[in-house]
């Protein structure tokens, strides 16, 4: 007898369309439209609330149902759509435009990543040549530098300042002739 209760309730339950879960007070509702499998040689507690559908307000008289017309099996019935949906082009086109900008972005990506290491070497190879010109200049002052080139005359050339030269003065006879070759 008590599983005829809990049967009975259950399928109270069900038939509103609502079952309780066990973590709360929530409630939804059933989305199933096959029939009740639980107890499938038993009789619905109520047979005049459909699956899906409001209760139904019961007759002022109650009609004796034969036993032959309530279902003792379940049917199972399948709708078939039959409806033709068409292709769709839009999503296709959509998505193909959608990726072509998508590739766009990465090539552009890729093109900004190249200028960038370009800059970046030729900003290395501006800063060694400056680096470079800088010396060279340093250089070409030292070499104009008079102090330096006077000091490359001495200890190289062999060359001596004015102020070195020891002055001898000759007096000459009249009948001297002075000859440059040096003979």
């Amino acid at each position: 007898m008590t599983n005829d209760v809990r049967s009975a309730k259950s399928s109270k339950e069900r038939s509103n369309g609502y079952s309780r879960i066990k973590s709360g007070e929530h409630k939804r509702r059933s989305v199933t439209r096959s029939p009740n499998m639980s107890n499938p040689n038993g009789r619905a507690a109520k047979p005049e609330v459909a699956l899906g559908s409001l209760p139904v307000k019961a007759p002022a008289k109650k009609m004796a149902v034969p036993v032959a017309s309530v279902r003792t099996e379940p049917t199972v019935r399948t709708v078939t759509d039959t409806t033709k949906v068409a292709f769709p082009y839009s999503v296709v086109f959509l998505s193909l435009l959608c990726s072509l900008l998508f590739f766009y972005m990465i090539f552009n990506y890729v093109q900004i990543n190249e200028h960038t290491s370009t800059v970046s070497d030729l900003k290395s190879e501006i800063a060694t040549l400056s680096f470079e010109a800088e010396d060279l200049t340093a250089k070409l002052d030292m070499k104009n530098d008079l102090t330096v080139i006077e000091k490359i005359a001495k200890e190289k050339l062999g060359m001596v300042t004015v102020d070195e030269i020891a002055k001898k003065y000759i007096t000459m006879d009249p009948d001297d002739t002075i000859d440059p070759s040096g003979k």
